[in-house]
């Protein structure tokens, strides 16, 4: 019995489609003919070829062009490579077919594979087709539309290009041309730091609104609303003008139900009511950050007012006077308690209004404006200890000149009269105190460092532990926890020795006799603050800690002990000059370091100062 190959050709000719198998006739790297050794039926109906057969009888001698040539001359340039050419146009049966041509060497043959991509140009055209409707719709729409491609510097947009942008988006700008295809967001917009931290937000899912001022010169609009997604890899940008907003705020006594849309990116919180009911007829949305109640609880007055402080309620009775008076408009701050038990500073503003049926009401704004009071307060103590300083150094330089009269004189006193040796001892210790407390006004005062050295905290700290031990009570435990293993600190000794007596003293006067006062150091790499707004410098720092178990500074008067002649205790003649913390802060921020309180009532207090390592360690220090 033999084998009839014929019908598996044929079927797997079926299967794979237009295919040749071709024995080229080559001079030098050109194809002048070629034998077809075989071929799927297909390709015979196809491409009017037969096995056993030439290309030119088919073609005619003029085949160097040919698709199949081509293939062929590629494919025997690089052998084992499957070469793919296309795509192909040609019109049989009387349509347009498109194809792809690949063709693979195998000793001296060559396959040669027609792939029909007819279907996928169809379905491309129609893809294209589809995108330039939606090209055409994005273009009629009044909101500017941009799609970018971000560009990234270790996973963060540090830059985007311009892929298309809709015609509203090139309307919305002066320069018109400045939102062409490839274009970089850092070379045209104005605001390029809050776009790139807007898109970076966007990347990482958030859908950010932001609402724009417009730079002058550059758009048409004088507030638009942006708002930037992700979609895919690329980021999209709509761009709505608000210009029309903002004419209608002044219309909103007349346009109440416009109110959710138009105020939603404004930051502030708007409530609108009517004399003589506690129900709120209006609450914009944010309320609820604001404020932290859920928006049920803010349907009336009583329920907004509940939130105010209680030592700021009394100026409540001035918003009743508004209310029954004939003024326009009414404005107050009061401290707002959260349910969350954070506190802020709200700003009230509030206008008469009247509705469409003739009700009396009121619209009112408030703002979160705890932040800007915090500068405010933080600007106007560093003037007062400016100011502070100033005086203390005047006042010190000449009490200190008297001072030395004093103590002249008293020395001299000792020498005449022995007898007068008690009180006359008792003045000189008195005078002593007085320089003393001179040269902390002084050292305030000055504020420049006098002959820093490095320094063994632990080596210092020892040496130093009989003047600490004199200035407390014999019942006081005291504890040296300072390590041996710590680097030196860049300091002056003299100014070091202040900075722990004073700490000392405060710690002495805060416990009971019986009290424990801890001197402990360890190694920081960075540092904390009492300034919230101080520039911290990388480290590392040696932390100096003083730490007592005595009464604790109250949280309301926390911020003011670094003032000078700010005590918190009784002031007589043993203490309470209130210079002690303040010549602290001045000498350690002197060398660069930082210092920060932790105390609450009852739980005593533990002040850290921060100081820069040294650079180098002389043993002898």
């Amino acid at each position: 019995m033999t084998f009839d190959a014929d019908p598996l050709l044929e079927g797997i000719g079926k299967t794979l489609g237009p295919m040749i198998v071709v024995r080229p006739h080559m001079v030098g790297d050109r194809m002048v003919d070629g034998e077809v050794v075989w071929l799927t039926p297909v390709a015979a109906s196809r491409f009017a070829l037969r096995a056993g057969g030439l290309i030119s009888e088919a073609y005619g001698p003029d085949i160097a062009n040919m698709p199949a040539t081509l293939a062929v001359e590629s494919a025997l340039r690089s052998p084992g490579v499957n070469v793919v050419l296309g795509p192909f146009q040609s019109d049989l049966l009387g349509e347009t077919a498109r194809y792809d041509v690949s063709a693979v060497t195998h000793l001296d043959l060559v396959v040669v594979k027609f792939l029909d991509r007819t279907e996928a140009h169809r379905e491309r055209l129609l893809t294209e087709a589809s995108q330039q409707q939606l090209r055409d719709m994005l273009d009629g729409l009044e909101a500017g539309v941009v799609l970018l491609t971000p560009h990234f510097e270790d996973d963060v947009i540090t830059d985007a290009e311009i892929v298309w942008a809709n015609a509203a988006s090139h309307r919305l700008w002066t320069d018109q041309n400045g939102l062409l295809p490839g274009t970089r967001v850092t070379a045209v917009y104005f605001d390029q730091v809050e776009w790139l931290d807007a898109a970076n937000r966007a990347w990482a899912g958030e859908s950010v609104t932001r609402v724009l001022p417009a730079a002058p010169g550059t758009a048409i609009w004088s507030a638009a609303t942006e708002v930037l997604s992700r979609v895919g890899d690329s980021l999209l940008e709509f761009t709505h003008d608000r210009s029309k907003d903002q004419q209608l705020l002044g219309q909103l006594a007349e346009a109440d139900h416009r109110f959710g849309a138009l105020l939603d990116d404004l930051p502030l919180t708007v409530f609108v009511g009517e004399f003589g009911k506690d129900d709120l007829t209006f609450v914009s949305p944010n309320a609820t950050k604001l404020l932290g109640l859920a928006p049920h609880r803010m349907r009336r007055i009583s329920d907004l007012l509940a939130l105010v402080h209680p030592d700021d309620r009394p100026s409540l009775d001035a918003m009743g006077d508004w209310i029954g008076g004939g003024r326009a408009e009414y404005a107050s701050d009061w401290r707002i308690i959260r349910p969350d038990g954070r506190e802020l500073i709200g700003a009230f503003q509030a206008v008469r209004r009247t509705g469409p049926t003739g009700v009396e009401g009121f619209i009112a704004l408030v703002s979160d404006v705890t932040e800007s009071r915090r500068l405010l307060e933080q600007m106007e103590a560093g003037e007062r200890l400016q100011a502070m300083g100033r005086a203390a150094g005047s006042i010190a330089h000449d009490f200190n000149n008297l001072l030395m009269i004093v103590s002249g004189h008293l020395d001299r006193a000792l020498q005449l009269a022995p007898q007068a040796v008690a009180p006359l001892t008792t003045a000189a210790k008195a005078a002593a105190r007085a320089s003393n407390l001179a040269q902390n006004m002084l050292a305030f005062a000055r504020g420049r460092p006098g002959a820093p050295r490095q320094v063994h905290l632990h080596e210092f700290v020892t040496r130093f532990e009989p003047i600490i031990k004199g200035t407390l009570s014999p019942a006081t435990t005291y504890l040296n926890c300072v390590p041996d293993d710590l680097p030196p600190v860049f300091a002056d000794i003299t100014h070091l020795e202040q900075v722990l007596l004073n700490l000392v003293t405060n710690a002495r006067d805060a416990i009971q006799p019986n009290g424990t006062v801890t001197v402990s150091a360890a190694l920081a790499d960075t540092a904390v603050c009492h300034l919230p707004d101080d520039l911290i410098e990388a480290g590392p720092f040696v932390a100096i800690i003083v730490t007592d178990d005595g009464n604790g500074i109250p949280s309301s008067i926390q911020r003011r002990v670094w003032e000078p002649y700010f005590s918190s205790k009784q002031q007589t003649r043993e203490h309470g000059t209130g210079l002690g913390l303040s010549t602290v802060h001045g000498i350690v921020h002197q060398y660069g370091g930082h210092v920060h309180l932790e105390s609450a009532p009852g739980k005593g207090t533990r002040i850290t100062c921060y100081l820069p390592v040294g650079q180098f360690f002389d043993p002898s220090i």
